[in-house]
């Protein structure tokens, strides 16, 4: 009878789900911070709130880069993204005004990741796992993109094996692209290329192209900093070790890749990949990614007083 018992609590505790931060073997974490942190949503209505509105913002969660702790009530609903990315808050309503701001208040734990690479003795070639991560995502994630596969080719007959292979492309694009239009959003692959570079969430677009083209899970890690500034970077998954984070922006034209598989950034994610129907948006298309919030109403003339800001505990 006791030997089933410890079947069934072996069962129980194998079908629990992994916590985020044991997902990176590699890498250490190091709390960077405490912070108390408030979105917050005014809008403001000519002749009273319209009768009918919606507001979206993204719902930080736990992971590698971070512990999240609600501290206070929101009167919105929480809805899932695709698989793996993330969680936003749904504010809608029919009120014909609004007393006070709408905001999400938590707080967060901020770490430092530091990968011992001596520990990564082999990396075994990919295995398909995460293909929501290895697809295209069009138009910003193209690994089929004629260019992305001639880099990718060339790099490939450079390279001994999968970890090399993703060096050399964060070689490659710390090397041969600059920091070009900061702030304007996310362009298409296509763009990026011709123009020979972009910001942060564009660069991370070649990178990540460049390892989905070899069957590499990548993706975007959209964030924001605490005193309110936007950031994208990118991760990579190694197969029996988990997901890297990869920095392109901050070691462009650098030699000591410091960003390679480490992080050191008072940011908070906000969500990963990018390219999702948001909820109660899904007329709208594809968001690219979700930084500040989406809205939509009918009725009067409404603009929007969005706040986001981290006091250190």
């Amino acid at each position: 009878m006791k030997s089933i018992w410890v079947f069934i609590l072996i069962c129980f505790l194998a079908a629990l789900p992994v916590p985020a931060a044991a997902r990176t073997t590699a890498a250490k974490r190091y709390p960077a911070g405490r912070y108390s942190v408030v979105s917050s949503i005014l809008p403001v209505a000519e002749g009273g709130m319209p009768g009918k509105w919606s507001f979206v913002i993204a719902q930080p969660e736990d992971n590698i880069y971070q512990k999240v702790s609600i501290s206070g009530r929101f009167r919105g609903k929480s809805v899932a993204l695709r698989d793996n990315c993330g969680r936003v808050i749904l504010f809608s309503g029919r009120k014909n005004k609004m007393e006070n701001p709408l905001q999400y208040r938590f707080d967060v734990t901020l770490y430092k990741l530091q990968t011992n690479w001596k520990k990564i003795k082999s990396v075994p070639s990919p295995s398909g796992k995460y293909p929501e991560f290895t697809r295209p995502n069009l138009p910003w994630i193209a690994p089929a993109h004629p260019e992305i596969k001639r880099i990718s080719d060339d790099l490939r007959r450079k390279s001994s094996g999968t970890l090399e292979y993703i060096r050399n492309c964060y070689k490659y694009v710390t090397g041969n692209f600059k920091y070009l239009n900061p702030n304007t959003g996310l362009h298409s692959l296509d763009k990026i290329i011709r123009s020979g570079g972009g910001d942060c969430g564009n660069l991370s677009s070649i990178f990540i192209s460049l390892l989905r083209c070899a069957g590499i899970p990548a993706r975007h890690v959209v964030g924001r900093r605490v005193d309110g500034s936007n950031h994208v970077w990118s991760e990579f998954y190694l197969e029996k070790y988990g997901w890297f984070p990869a920095d392109v922006t901050v070691d462009l034209g650098r030699k000591n890749f410091r960003c390679f598989g480490n992080w050191d950034d008072s940011c908070v994610v906000m969500h990963r990949d990018v390219g999702f129907e948001l909820p109660g948006f899904k007329d709208f298309g594809k968001s690219p990614l979700l930084q500040g919030y989406y809205y939509r109403y009918s009725g009067n003339r409404m603009t929007i007083k969005h706040s986001f800001s981290g006091d250190r505990r």
